[in-house]
């Protein structure tokens, strides 16, 4: 019989398909039962074959079964696979180690951009800040632990001045401007002096020369004789604001309050101040710094600190009153540095308009409000509305007084006289305006105007007060020029009058 060799491996390795047909399933059984071993296998191998044919036996016998089925449950059957799973405990704990590792070092590396990037945009916004102070922001930014450090840096540049003049003697203060012994104050501590002394801040006390000042500016310079001073820092208002801190040191009553200290705020920049004449006329237009730090006479002529240390003004005035309070104002340190230095290099004032303040212009006239219609008792300078008492059937004069006004019947001439209202004429006026009693000589608008002129309107503005029209010159400079509206001979003419130079009238 010949022998048949089949390799088991080889036919265990292929993969067990689905028999459809049940003969073609018995047929491979059978081929698989008619398996010979060979006679020369060893004992060995013998029991080595049987076992596999065993399970070659056993295999087929299943396969058999499986195919004595019906075919739908044999698909059945197969459609289902068989999963084995393997699950090594190690394995996965290094695994999870590995996976918790990366985790760890790529949540470090975006925290890391993160805080990074927020770094950088801080920096940024740091840097930015830091530029933009520089060119927008103030020089008013502490540099010091407290107000007695500042006290204590600026002290030294202080002066109290003591002037003696031919009415006797005053106190006010100064600041060192240069080492070499020229100090600013103001004029009118100086003004007329016929001896001036300088008291440095440790009590040394020097002779001083009244160098150059201006009135109008209120500003001065002194020299005395010494080297080495120490110079005060100076600087502007201009990056200054609305509610920066600041600091006076002056000398108010006397020279026994030397080196007073005073500390409060800025309450207004650019505040315009008006100083007017006896007559009501503008004398001087001023630009100030207003502050409620207390300033008293003697303060005059002191400077007033930033928080840096820097002279921002020259303290020059206040409003004093039983109702008032902490109104103290000082000259901005640009609008008068300009005339120091010219005083300080060449002696005197080359440059009249160096300063920051302006003389009040003037239309050269005076006058009063009327009303069309109303009629006027006119006696000298002074002027008063009449009116008609219906009781007593007669006119009246309306006086004025710090009480009220009071009616004065026109015959009371006992009482009238008491007004020094002697000699009078009367005016009706034809319209509405500024009346004119007179013009100054001088001045452009004796050449175009003339008594009994009323001015209706100045550039278009009603002249219905006289208070307005003062207004609007106040606003202007010497040489500007104003178009009027004029009442003259029952018509309204048009005139243009050029501002004149207000006189100093005390």
């Amino acid at each position: 019989m010949d022998e048949k060799n089949i390799n088991l491996g080889e036919a265990g390795n292929q993969p067990l398909e689905p028999m459809p047909e049940a003969e073609e399933s018995a047929q491979e059984a059978q081929a698989v039962a008619d398996v010979t071993v060979p006679a020369e296998a060893n004992t060995e191998s013998t029991d080595s074959t049987a076992a596999e044919a065993s399970a070659v036996d056993t295999e087929v016998t299943e396969i058999t079964e499986e195919a004595s089925a019906p075919p739908h449950e044999q698909l059945k059957e197969k459609s289902e696979p068989i999963v084995r799973y393997r699950w090594d405990y190690q394995e996965q704990k290094h695994y999870d180690e590995r996976h918790y590792r990366r985790s760890r070092k790529s949540g470090r590396l975006v925290y890391a951009a993160v805080f990074f990037l927020v770094f950088l945009l801080t920096v940024s916004m740091l840097i930015g800040a830091l530029l933009l102070g520089e060119f927008f922001g103030t020089n008013n930014e502490p540099t010091y632990g407290s107000i007695g450090d500042l006290y204590e840096e600026c002290l030294p540049s202080y002066v109290a001045i003591s002037v003696t003049t031919k009415t006797g003697e005053g106190v006010g203060s100064g600041v060192i401007i240069t080492s070499d012994g020229y100090i600013a104050t103001n004029y009118h501590v100086v003004e007329d002096s016929t001896a001036i002394s300088v008291i440095m801040s440790d009590g040394t006390t020097y002779d001083a020369e009244f160098i150059d000042g201006d009135e109008l500016n209120d500003i001065a310079v002194v020299k005395i004789k010494a080297q080495n001073l120490p110079a005060a820092k100076l600087g502007t208002s201009k990056n200054s604001r609305v509610g920066d801190q600041v600091m006076a040191i002056g000398t108010p009553h006397s020279i026994n309050y030397q080196g007073t200290m005073t500390s409060g705020y800025i309450s207004a920049l650019d505040r315009r101040f008006v100083e007017q004449n006896t007559n009501g006329t503008v004398k001087k237009v001023l630009y100030l710094i207003q502050t409620d730090t207390s300033v008293n006479p003697g303060n005059s002529g002191g400077p007033l600190f930033n928080m840096s240390g820097e002279v921002i003004g020259i303290v020059t005035l206040k409003i004093a009153g039983n109702n008032y309070e902490g109104l103290g104002f000082a000259l901005p340190m640009e609008s008068v540095i300009d005339m120091i230095n010219d005083i300080i290099q060449n002696g005197k004032i080359t440059n009249p308009d160096a300063g920051g303040a302006n003389r009040g212009a003037a239309l050269g006239i005076s006058g009063f409000s009327v009303t069309q219609n109303t009629k006027y008792l006119l006696s000298g300078q002074y002027h008063y509305r009449m009116a008609m008492d219906e009781e007593k059937n007669e006119e009246v004069v309306i006086i004025p007084t710090i009480y009220g006004d009071i009616e004065v019947p026109l015959s009371d001439k006992e009482t009238l006289e008491s007004y020094e209202i002697t000699e009078y004429t009367f005016y009706t006026a034809p319209a509405t305006g500024v009346y004119v009693m007179q013009t100054n000589d001088g001045f452009d608008s004796a050449e175009k105007l003339k008594k009994d002129d009323i001015l209706v309107t100045a550039d278009g503005i009603s002249c219905k007060q006289m208070a307005s029209l003062q207004s609007l010159i106040a606003d202007r400079r010497i040489g500007d020029k104003i178009e009027f509206e004029v009442f003259r001979d029952g018509k309204l003419i048009t005139i243009t009058v050029e501002l004149g130079k207000a006189a100093s009238v005390e």
